[in-house]
Parts: C-alpha cells; sequence; structure tokens
C-alpha cells in the first residue's frame, strides 16, 4: 500500500491505500480522513444502502441470535452507530435517499451537511450499488472508506473530489452551527 499525505486550504488530509481494515471491505481499501477539530460528540455516517443492510443483519446475527447482549470495542462505530442513532427519514435524504441511508448523533448538523454539495456529489459519483462506501465523522475526524482494487489515477481522483467536497461542506456547517466545533 501508500500513505498520501495532501491539503485542501490550511486543513491537511491524509489518502491510504491498502489491505482493508474493516470486516466489510474485502482485499484493498482506500482510505481518506482528515483532523477537522469538530465536537468529539459529534458523530455521524453516510452508508450506501446495500452496506446498512448487510451492517444490519451481521449486528443482529451476531450480538442478537449468539445471545451477547453488548457491543464490544471491537465492533467498528459504524456498526455501533447504526443501532445507538436514528436514521434521516427519505424527505431529509432528499435525493440519496434511494441509494444511502444516514444517521447522526447531531440530526440537525448532518442535515446540513448533506444539503447542496455534498449530496450533489455523493449523487453523481459513478458508485456501484453494492460497493461499501462509507463517510463518517466522529471525535473530530472525517474518514471514508471504500474498496479499491487497485490504485488508478481516475478512480483516486474522484473520491479525492469527493472527500474534499465532503471536508468543505463540513466546515461549512460547523462555522454556522456553534455545537460542532470542539471546545
Amino acid at each position: 500500500g501508500f500513505v498520501i499525505d495532501g491539503r485542501l486550504g490550511t486543513t491537511p488530509w491524509r489518502l491510504e491505500w491498502g489491505p482493508s481494515q474493516r470486516p466489510y471491505i474485502q482485499g484493498q481499501e482506500l482510505r481518506l480522513r482528515s483532523e477537522l477539530g469538530l465536537a468529539s460528540d459529534l458523530q455521524l455516517v453516510v452508508m450506501n444502502r446495500a452496506l446498512q443492510e448487510q451492517m444490519e443483519k451481521d449486528v443482529f446475527d451476531q450480538y442478537v441470535e449468539g445471545v451477547q447482549t453488548r457491543i464490544d470495542n471491537q465492533t467498528p462505530p459504524e456498526m455501533r452507530w447504526l443501532v445507538m442513532f436514528p436514521k434521516l427519514s427519505g424527505s431529509d435524504m432528499g435525493p440519496l435517499r434511494d441509494n444511502y441511508v444516514a444517521l447522526s448523533s447531531m440530526k440537525s448538523w448532518l442535515v446540513q451537511w448533506l444539503q447542496g454539495p455534498l449530496a450533489q456529489a455523493l449523487a453523481s459519483a459513478p458508485i456501484v450499488p453494492d460497493t461499501p462506501v462509507v463517510l463518517m465523522i466522529g471525535r473530530g475526524r472525517l474518514m471514508l472508506r471504500t474498496p479499491l482494487a487497485e490504485p488508478l489515477i481516475g478512480p483516486l481522483q474522484m473520491w479525492l473530489r469527493l472527500f474534499e467536497t465532503a471536508m468543505r461542506e463540513a466546515r461549512r456547517v460547523s462555522s454556522t452551527a456553534a455545537e460542532s466545533v470542539a471546545p
């Protein structure tokens, strides 16, 4: 694999390509992340609908069928959040409602984030419906994860443009929502 560090304005980001770090991504994984200085209690995830359905089935099979009564810290946060936070309604999701689900600890922040350029970028991205795509914010960090078998320039550029749009929109929302900035 490899790592590339870059910046959007003054905000650094990191692109990593290598073996998957999540059970729902087989093979090689593309990870993009940026420390945005958002409130640590802001937790949100946007993922494609097929992945959400598979994760909910896995959580049910693993924790309910197995009679396990709590989720441990080995479970990725995006799986834990599926059972902790309510999903946005179809009307809140707008053009993303057919292909994506979104949930958050701060619904109003998430709704603002998904309005405008980020929703347009997600809706127009050439993503195969069964391909896992996770865009999340937790502990002040924005993260994107998706499988990528080969690190070809075209797909890397497309994912980076989408990620930078998510960064810009997160900064826009955090500048208007005082509760979203870390103390």
